[in-house]
């Protein structure tokens, strides 16, 4: 929905550009249409950024290699949770709607590696209201917690990450989609 959708690309748009982050990754890029247009706002500005999308689904990033590859855009398909995947380098890593799907345990392992980066943008949909369950684990899959009364919640246990900065909350069915 454009209510969710314009401003997040805007807010990326200009921390990239504000921030000179010339090298960013995608963890969970899904069908890079928020990314792609990203990307086109960032380069019309004349500003060079190199792009890693990173996804689970191979015949997704098969696609997206032939599609929209080139010398500054590439797709690697990884299990960002697993022991052996290493995350590529870059000034800022963006997670959208990825965490909610995985369990605690995953997530943790994905933090401990994202701490390479100069900023990490999360965004997930979370439940926010009375009784309200801050990080309910579930098994990995295509739910999230938000239908349970919680969310990924990085600043409450287990994770207690600080530093965080909320830069945008859009309300959307009930739950908030928070980066």
């Amino acid at each position: 929905r454009e209510s969710i959708i314009r401003p997040y690309i805007q807010l990326l748009v200009n921390l990239i550009l504000d921030n000179e982050l010339h090298r960013v990754v995608d963890l969970g890029c899904g069908d890079f249409h928020i990314m792609g247009q990203v990307l086109s706002a960032v380069r019309e500005q004349r500003f060079s950024c190199d792009y890693t999308g990173i996804d689970v689904v191979q015949d997704l990033i098969a696609h997206h290699v032939e599609k929209f590859g080139d010398a500054d855009t590439r797709f690697l398909c990884a299990d960002a949770s697993a022991p052996d995947t290493t995350l590529p380098d870059g000034d800022i890593l963006i997670v959208r709607e990825v965490l909610q799907h995985l369990e605690n345990a995953d997530i943790a392992k994905i933090l401990a590696k994202a701490t390479k980066y100069h900023y990490i943008l999360v965004t997930e949909g979370i439940y926010e209201g009375q009784g309200v369950r801050y990080n309910l684990d579930i098994k990995a899959g295509p739910y999230t917690r938000a239908n349970k009364i919680s969310g990924v919640y990085l600043e409450q246990p287990p994770y207690n990450k600080t530093n965080i900065v909320h830069l945008l909350r859009v309300p959307e069915d009930g739950a908030v989609i928070r980066t």
